[in-house]
């Protein structure tokens, strides 16, 4: 299972939010890079950076996009605001080794099929952000503040000419609770499409509850809050 920490930025700083509440943010750092040169000295091989305020319009400067993708000797998967081919063709560029779509990925699912196939499903992780309503799980969009009637299962079929492309599947009322993860939601998604290569997302709190996302068989997981609250360290990462 692969175990990317992450790191959320809005406005320059490293942030975490409460489940997606932008008026219960918590600013852990005012410098990036202090936290990257870490990850990289200690032998992170894979981190997920978010641009929290792109999803609301407010993209961070290019030059810091740029610096955080070149500087670090680190797989960058990066998410937020991608809802354009030049979103898409500006981060593979400056050497994103993974870029995350969302919202653009349930708008237009024909267009980013047509890109999938042009780049790779390697290169290219579709964001599923997720709300429980009435025992179904629906995909919430534009940085979850629009909540749709399409649900988890409709997005995962509508891109099941790939089986091999990655979903990042985050429960929204776990994110940034540390709570654990929605084990029922992961269990049923196992259960469903065994061969789904999904990401854990939301409420990963300690070492055992990544043990538990691999016994569920993630592809990969998610970690942000606990790091920054000392839950868990950059150096168990590497070693879990």
């Amino acid at each position: 299972m692969l175990i990317y920490p992450a790191m959320d930025l809005l406005h320059g700083e490293v942030v975490r939010l409460h489940k997606g509440d932008f008026t219960q943010k918590t600013t852990y750092a005012t410098n990036p890079h202090r936290i990257l040169a870490h990850w990289a000295r200690v032998g992170v091989r894979h981190a997920h950076v978010v641009d929290l305020g792109a999803s609301c319009g407010q993209p961070v400067s290019t030059a810091l996009r740029t610096e955080i993708i070149t500087q670090y000797n680190i797989n960058f998967q990066v998410a937020g605001g991608v809802r354009s081919p030049e979103d898409l063709e500006y981060w593979l560029a400056c050497g994103a080794h993974r870029v995350v779509i969302g919202s653009w990925a349930l708008r237009a699912p024909r267009d980013v099929l047509a890109l999938i196939k042009h780049y790779s499903p390697e290169r290219i992780t579709i964001g599923c952000d997720v709300l429980q309503i009435n025992n179904r799980w629906h995909v919430a969009i534009e940085g979850w503040h629009e909540h749709t009637e399409v649900t988890m299962d409709e997005l995962i079929h509508s891109y099941a000419s790939y089986p091999e492309l990655a979903f990042l599947i985050t429960d929204i009322s776990k994110d940034g609770t540390l709570q654990g993860c929605n084990t029922r939601l992961y269990h049923e998604l196992t259960t469903r499409y065994p061969r789904l290569r999904y990401f854990i997302s939301g409420g990963i709190k300690d070492e055992a509850d990544l043990h538990q996302a691999r016994r569920l068989g993630a592809w990969g997981c998610i970690v942000g809050k606990a790091l920054y609250e000392g839950h868990l360290s950059i150096e168990e990462l590497t070693t879990c």
